[in-house]
C-alpha cells in the first residue's frame, strides 16, 4: 500500500487522489503540503478530496453502491484492501455490473503508469 499511496500525491498533477475521513493521516485531511508519510516527506501535486459520511470500512455491497451513484464513473480503479478473493469477488462485481474497465488488484510493491 505504501507505494501505490504515495505516488498519486507526489508525482501526478491534475489528478485526484479520493480517502475516506477515517483511517488516514491527519496531515493528508489537513491538507498539509508538503505532507510527511511514513517519515518521508512528499510534495502533494494531486488533489486531495475527503469523502465525508463515507467510512473506510465500508463492505463490499457499500463499496458497490457508491460506485453505481456516481456521476463520471473512474477510469482507473484500485483495489488495495481485503483478502485476495474478496478483491477478485468486488473487481468482478464492479466490472459485470457496473460495467467498470480498467480496475486492478495490485500485488505489493507493484506500481502503474496512469
Amino acid at each position: 500500500m505504501r507505494g501505490f499511496f504515495l505516488t498519486p500525491i507526489s508525482t501526478i498533477r491534475g489528478g485526484s487522489l479520493l480517502i475516506p475521513a477515517f483511517g488516514v493521516g491527519h496531515n493528508l485531511l489537513e491538507k498539509q503540503n508538503p505532507v510527511r508519510i511514513y517519515g518521508e516527506e512528499f510534495e502533494v501535486r494531486a488533489r486531495v478530496e475527503v469523502l465525508t459520511g463515507f467510512s473506510g470500512h465500508a463492505d463490499r455491497d457499500g463499496l458497490v453502491d457508491f460506485v453505481r451513484v456516481m456521476e463520471k464513473r473512474p477510469q482507473h480503479t484500485f483495489i488495495v484492501h481485503g483478502e485476495a478473493e474478496s478483491a477478485a469477488s468486488l473487481a468482478q462485481t464492479l466490472h459485470a455490473e457496473l460495467g467498470l474497465e480498467g480496475i486492478e488488484i495490485p500485488a505489493s510493491g507493484q506500481s502503474f503508469t496512469l
